[in-house]
């Protein structure tokens, strides 16, 4: 009887230490349910919220008025690179045929004075610096502006800094018409490049102005 006795009361200790660890994991589980039944109407909500923000989110593909407005801003470094076209035109009059649809808008650009500081203006003002413009036209536009500002770099170095001597020898006469060649040639190919991409609705870099003008765009 002793023995039975001092067995059973063996088992009921051990029986408690189990009896709370029983009961302790209930309890944390308990918790557990109770944290998990709060956050989950948050996360249902959050990701519910984030799917409708999602979902009027405006498309990043640019309008058909946006592709015209900067296709359209390459034409002013264009006209002004037609001081540096005559020696190519001459070589290759082909080349000429191919700007024959704007003749109007050259007719317009030459016949008054102070016209190349208007249309840099418009130009400028209108569209690369216009906060209303998408950053696409912007884009496009500042590209055209810088272009028109690298043109003024070889104007002034032949104003000021050209000798007269280079016209006396051939090699002299043959730099300066190269140097013509490539400037015009640089122009019209960006022209082409920079038209070709905004009709179809990519922002891509022109070299020696893209990148600057990307970083100008960004600050704003």
């Amino acid at each position: 009887a002793r023995s039975s006795s001092s067995a059973i009361q063996s088992l009921s200790t051990l029986r408690r230490p189990t009896q709370r660890i029983i009961g302790s994991n209930a309890a944390d589980t308990k918790k557990l349910s109770m944290m998990f039944n709060r956050v989950r109407p948050q996360a249902h909500h959050m990701d519910r919220s984030t799917v409708v923000r999602a979902s009027k989110r405006p498309s990043n593909m640019p309008t058909p008025v946006d592709r015209a407005l900067a296709a359209v801003s390459y034409i002013v470094p264009l006209l002004d690179a037609l001081q540096y076209s005559k020696f190519l035109f001459r070589d290759v009059p082909v080349l000429a045929s191919v700007l024959v649809p704007l003749t109007p808008v050259i007719k317009l650009y030459f016949s008054f004075p102070f016209s190349g500081l208007l249309f840099f203006f418009g130009l400028y003002i209108g569209i690369a610096n216009n906060r209303q413009m998408s950053p696409f036209v912007r884009f496009h536009g500042m590209q055209a502006v810088l272009m028109d500002i690298l043109l003024n770099i070889p104007s002034l170095a032949e104003r000021f800094l050209l000798p007269n001597s280079i016209f006396n020898s051939n090699l002299g006469l043959w730099s300066y018409m190269q140097a013509y060649n490539t400037i015009f040639l640089y122009v019209f190919i960006s022209v082409i490049y920079g038209v070709v991409n905004s009709s179809i609705g990519k922002a891509s870099r022109i070299p020696l102005v893209g990148q600057a003008a990307e970083a100008s765009i960004s600050r704003f």
